[in-house]
């Protein structure tokens, strides 16, 4: 994983950490689905955690502020991490 300055930030949620490599594992792919986050997190003890998914991106989110990367919400179906696009007005002199 080499967003290191975002995983400082969110070291000490284990489950957040977990969720953000799922998605830079997957970054590949169209998106991540709440049922797969579900089952490779929380695993057996998965019931209802969709409200807790939803907290964990929030903090990922933050995390993720200052990065090049964030996180897209597909609705009704998962997540996604992708590149920020670059402002070049920003970068402009």
């Amino acid at each position: 994983l080499s967003l290191v300055g975002s995983e400082m930030c969110i070291r000490d949620r284990p489950r957040s950490l977990q969720i953000l490599q799922l998605l830079y594992d997957g970054r590949d792919k169209e998106y991540i689905s709440r049922e797969e986050i579900k089952e490779k997190v929380w695993g057996n003890e998965a019931a209802d955690v969709n409200s807790r998914i939803d907290t964990h991106i929030k903090h990922i989110r933050e995390a993720l502020r200052n990065s090049p990367y964030d996180i897209a919400t597909v609705r009704g179906k998962g997540f996604k991490l992708f590149l920020k696009p670059i402002d070049s007005k920003a970068t402009q002199p």
